[in-house]
C-alpha cells in the first residue's frame, strides 16, 4: 500500500484497473509522477488477472476505518471489494493509459 501526499483537495474515488502485474505497477508509477494523491493496492489471484485498486479522497478515510475493523490486513487487502461500501469504477489498463496521456484521468 502506498499513500502519496495530497497536492490538492480530491473527492472520493475507488477504481479497479485489470491487467498484468508488471504493467499495472508501471502505470501506478506514471500516476505517481503526475503527483496524484491516492492509495494503491495490487492484487494478484492465481486464477484471475491482477487488479490495481486506486483509492483517493474520502474513500481513503473509509479504507483506514476498515483497517481498524477488519482483524487481518491481508484479508482486507485481498478482498477489498467485499469490505468497501461501494463498488469500484472498473477500467481497462489501455483505457486508463489513454485517459492519463490525454490528461483526463481523474482520481
Amino acid at each position: 500500500m502506498y499513500i502519496n501526499s495530497p497536492d490538492s483537495l480530491t473527492f472520493g474515488k475507488f477504481i479497479r484497473i485489470d491487467g498484468k502485474t508488471k504493467k499495472l505497477k508501471n502505470f501506478r508509477n506514471k500516476l505517481r509522477e503526475q503527483s496524484y494523491s491516492f492509495t494503491s493496492l495490487v492484487e494478484k489471484k492465481h486464477d484471475k488477472p491482477s487488479s490495481l485498486y486506486l483509492i483517493s479522497g474520502k474513500d481513503i478515510d473509509t479504507f483506514v476505518d476498515l483497517m481498524q475493523k477488519v482483524p487481518y490486513f491481508r484479508e482486507l487487502r485481498t478482498n477489498i471489494e467485499k469490505y468497501m461500501p461501494k463498488k469500484p469504477q472498473i477500467l481497462s489498463l489501455d483505457k486508463a493509459k489513454e485517459k492519463l496521456a490525454k490528461g483526463k484521468f481523474k482520481l
